[in-house]
């Protein structure tokens, strides 16, 4: 398992995938590992935001989002996959079939109720997956 051969990293193109990413291309860069960039589509209606996948570029700016995607090390292989479905499901679902050695996710570190009423995509994954994740969260400005 270790070191990792084949490393899944989801994203949702914020500071805190971000920081997963470089994180990930970091111990890729190490261990020879390939990386799995994923981002999934989540169903139309998110947190009360209708999204009209309809839309004639829809898939191709998402398409043109993952593939913009830069590593901090270009010479790191990288497969960029888009799913639709429940992120945490299709991330998980997705380590299994590939047989991920490691998950590295980035985290919103929401607490309370924000995470009671939005749900920890991260939080799933963890509890969920078939290998290791590292959660991975940006620091923020003036915070701990």
């Amino acid at each position: 398992m270790f070191p990792p051969r084949l490393i899944l990293v989801p994203t949702d193109f914020s500071e805190h995938s971000r920081a997963a990413l470089h994180l990930a291309s970091s111990i890729a860069r190490q261990s020879g590992a390939q990386l799995v960039l994923l981002y999934v589509d989540p169903p139309p209606l998110v947190h009360g935001e209708i999204v009209d996948r309809r839309a004639p570029d829809y898939q191709a700016n998402l398409r043109h989002l993952i593939e913009g995607t830069h590593l901090p090390d270009p010479g790191i292989p990288i497969e960029r996959v888009l799913l639709a479905g429940e992120p945490a499901d299709e991330i998980v679902g997705l380590a299994t079939d590939r047989q991920c050695d490691l998950i590295v996710i980035g985290t919103h570190g929401r607490g309370g109720l924000l995470r009671a009423v939005l749900g920890s995509t991260a939080e799933r994954v963890i509890r969920t997956a078939p290998c290791p994740v590292l959660s991975v969260r940006f620091p923020q400005a003036g915070g701990p």
